[in-house]
């Protein structure tokens, strides 16, 4: 009984993995638009002003993680993450 149950469980999170992995995708671009809102926002001029940003913290419920950066830094952060998505994008590009 025990054994049947597993196997159930085990095949209705299988079945249900491609929509876990559209809602992933979909926070990661809801993210990415937010990103986006805060880039417009800084004033590119004065990048040695501080600014502070609340970043969520996905996978957990105990809240948000305070960052502060110059405007130049968070430039450099932003355009790091950039690289490193368009990076992993063309990888899983050729290795399909």
């Amino acid at each position: 009984m025990k054994h049947t149950c597993s196997i159930l469980i085990f095949a209705v999170i299988f079945a249900f993995q491609p929509l876990f992995a559209k809602a992933a995708g979909a926070r990661a671009k809801q993210q990415e638009a937010v990103n986006a809102q805060h880039a417009e926002k800084e004033d590119v001029g004065t990048s040695d002003r501080v600014i502070c940003r609340s970043i969520e913290q996905i996978g957990t419920r105990l809240g948000n993680k305070r960052v502060c950066a110059t405007a130049a830094q968070w430039a450099a952060m932003r355009a790091e993450e950039r690289a490193g998505l368009e990076r992993i994008q063309t990888q899983n590009y050729k290795n399909n």
